[in-house]
């Protein structure tokens, strides 16, 4: 169990560049009733639920739209002065329920989710899972549903009992897990059940399978009022110690820190770190990058990730707007392996209206390392983000966007203004930015429209200029300055009522781009085709031709793709891609053809035990067609869970350079234990050793073990 006046005028004037859509929502409602005693949270269904409402009519998504869910299920909802509980009853017709204890986030095997938006705006909510061995899982949508953060720790209640024909989900979530409208009463509600055994996804409020799923198409939950919330003070005093041996260099250090939250309001939260420890134990995987563009590597930070949907700018992840604000610049790996020390960092997010605002303070310190050219140091330093976003309609988002870094003699910052309108058949989303670093300044624009016009054709269009002085590599991450971009792909899908082929398309693409320094536009023309099969399995292959130019030379890049997966929810799970292309390879300083791939597997061996691998190859060939180098990584990983809240992982990584043999090693492991709400003990060892090129010895190079703690004192 786990407990788991400025902006506004200018974000007003940027709204006619959105177009409001009305989309209706669904006319389905649920009604909350009050209990004078809180139910039992142990998976056993007590006579008080029957005072609840409940919801019962569950639709396909998939494998067959519009369709009952195939087993009967029913959800309650009750709520009192502390919390809103639901329950689940899910009938199996008589097979067993897949209970998988070792899913780190509940998303294995039969699942339940509920989502609540509790602002009632039609854009963003919070979700909470339970699958039948009781894991939890949370996370919070944004964007209308566009985007995910799961890395977001709720505190909630959870537990499941499953025998032989059904399992019962229940779940308790305090009301200052919330953040809500204090005078709203009416709050946005969807259901969703998942059988894997059928391939199978239901919802209470239908979504079909030509839409995306959004928070605009949510029921209504009604009668919903939350107590007045408490103080809402949260201490997390922390223990971290970390003792390595880096290329020769011994260290060990103990640092007490401590967060502190407050929820000023049931809107506003604010969120403070003093010492922290923002180093991530898990290394980033081994790549190879052909390009001249640096790799771009994710998040893995507590601090920066929950949150993060704050700081995002309008528009779904196919509008591919700027990362003008990447926090991994803050703190960020110095050319030695060192890292620039963070002090102190704060965040205050909230809503108040029809607006939604961001705001974060972090400060590093000095730190001396080794450059390219000889002792150097990176100075102190300070970074600002602050983000507003305004909905003047359901559907319509505008937003502000600063993003800065301040030295004693230095300044580089970022200033944006976004927009998206965007329901399931259409949106347009547009972003302008100008960016300062050393004395320069420079514009960067981008827009993206797509439009279902009818169910079965798509059609989709981008433009994007960045300036040749664009510069935000000191807080965000655009390498691409002095692009020009302009593409437009259209096509057919289907969505077949029977038959094997669940979803099929067809897509056409010409795209127009030329890059810095470069004379020429080039030319890039793709076919693809792409198909999800009832079963779970989905494919989807292209092929490219064109004219580009790279040095001022023109060149084919005849490129091929073709991507293989199954649905994701399965015992077993599969993902691959391959792509091969021809161009100029910076690493060898010639015109040639490269292949990558990229695989992803993993099987539930036992209710408690899973494995998976991952891995990819680099194939570099040489200007006449023979193989220059061919690199392969692989990664294995074993996880083990005994119990919910507590799991093991033990991974080991090795690039391997075909007629050279293994590169290196990389060992981790981890153990964490999640023993109280949002406390946890993490405990991680990380053992890297490098191959010595003249007699084949393996060296160690890095050699890291940490401990941390974290308790929640909450009041």
């Amino acid at each position: 169990m786990r407990w788991s006046k400025f902006p506004c005028l200018l974000m007003k004037a940027a709204a006619i560049f959105a177009l409001p859509a009305a989309v209706a929502a669904t006319d389905l409602s649920l009604q909350v009733n009050r209990t004078e005693t809180p139910p039992v949270i142990d998976g056993i269904l007590e006579n008080l639920w029957h005072q609840a409402d409940s919801a019962h009519q569950f639709i396909q998504y998939q494998p067959f739209e519009g369709e009952p869910l195939s087993e009967p299920t029913v959800a309650y909802f009750l709520q009192d002065d502390k919390a809103l509980y639901i329950a689940f009853r899910c009938e199996t017709n008589g097979r067993k329920p897949d209970c998988i204890s070792s899913a780190r986030e509940g998303q294995v095997g039969d699942v339940v989710i509920v989502y609540f938006d509790t602002f009632f705006d039609r854009r963003n909510a919070y979700m909470f899972s339970v699958n039948c061995a009781g894991v939890p899982g949370d996370a919070t949508i944004s964007a209308n549903g566009a985007e995910e953060n799961i890395s977001w720790d709720g505190v909630f209640a959870s537990a499941a009992l499953a025998d032989s024909t059904c399992y019962v989900a229940e779940m308790a979530i305090p009301w200052s897990t919330f953040r809500f409208d204090k005078n709203a009463t009416v709050w946005g509600v969807n259901l969703e059940r998942r059988i894997p055994r059928n391939e199978e996804i239901g919802y209470f409020a239908p979504v079909g399978q030509d839409e995306a799923f959004t928070v605009s198409n949510f029921a209504d939950l009604v009668n919903v009022h939350p107590a007045k919330p408490s103080k809402g003070w949260e201490f997390f005093p922390r223990g971290f110690y970390r003792t390595e041996k880096s290329y020769g260099v011994k260290s060990s250090k103990f640092q007490p820190a401590a967060d502190i939250n407050w929820s000023i309001t049931s809107e506003i939260r604010l969120q403070s770190t003093i010492n922290p420890d923002f180093s991530q134990v898990e290394a980033d995987p081994y790549a190879i990058n052909l390009s001249k563009y640096a790799l771009y590597f994710d998040e893995q930070r507590p601090f920066f990730t929950e949150g993060q949907e704050y700081f995002k700018p309008s528009g779904s992840i196919m509008a591919d707007q700027f990362e003008l604000f990447y926090s991994r610049q803050i703190g960020k790996k110095l050319p030695d392996g060192s890292e620039a020390p963070l002090e102190v960092g704060a965040r205050i997010i909230g809503k108040v209206g029809k607006v939604e605002f961001g705001s974060l303070a972090c400060k590093t310190g000095k730190q001396a390392y080794e450059g390219w050219y000889g002792p150097a140091e990176e100075p102190p330093a300070v970074y600002l983000v602050d983000r507003l976003n305004y909905q003047p309609f359901t559907h319509t988002t505008v937003g502000m966007l600063y993003a800065g870094k301040l030295e004693s003699d230095y300044r580089a910052d970022v200033i944006s203004i976004d927009g998206s309108t965007k329901t399931s058949r259409f949106e347009f989303t547009y972003q302008v930015a100008n960016s300062y670093l050393d004395g320069k300044s420079d514009w960067a624009f981008n827009s993206y429209l797509s439009w279902k016009a009818l169910r079965n054709f798509i059609a989709r269009f981008n433009a994007q200029r960045i300036g040749d002085e664009f510069d935000v590599s000191e807080i965000g991450f655009v390498p691409w300055n002095g692009s020009r971009n302009f593409s437009v792909s259209m096509g057919p899908v289907i969505f077949p009522r029977s038959g094997p082929i669940k979803y099929g398309a067809a897509r056409i693409y010409a795209g127009f781009s030329r890059e810095f320094q470069e004379e020429h536009y080039t030319q890039e023309y793709d076919f693809s085709l792409e198909a999800s099969l009832r079963n779970g399995w989905g494919l989807q292959i292209g092929r490219g031709i064109g004219r580009e130019y790279e040095l001022d030379k023109r060149y084919n890049p005849m490129t091929f793709s073709a991507n293989v997966s199954t649905d994701m929810s399965r015992r077993f799970r599969v993902m691959s891609s391959y792509y091969t292309s021809h161009g100029y390879n910076y690493r060898r300083g010639y015109f040639a053809r490269s292949e990558s791939v990229n695989m992803y597997a993993s099987l539930q061996v036992s209710t408690e035990f899973s494995l998976s691998l991952s891995g990819g190859s680099w194939i570099e060939h040489k200007p006449d067609g023979t193989v220059e180098e061919a690199t392969y990584r692989l990664r294995p990983t074993v996880y083990f869970s005994p119990t919910t809240g507590m799991s093991f992982s033990l991974y080991e990584e090795t690039p391997i350079v075909d007629g050279e043999g293994v590169l290196s090693v990389r060992i981790g492991l981890a153990f964490m234990y999640n023993f109280l709400p949002k406390s946890w003990i993490y405990v991680a060892y990380n053992d890297y050793q490098w191959r010595r090129s003249e007699d084949g010895v393996f060296e160690p190079q890095i050699r890291v073990f940490a401990l941390k703690v974290k308790h929640l004192i909450a009041w």
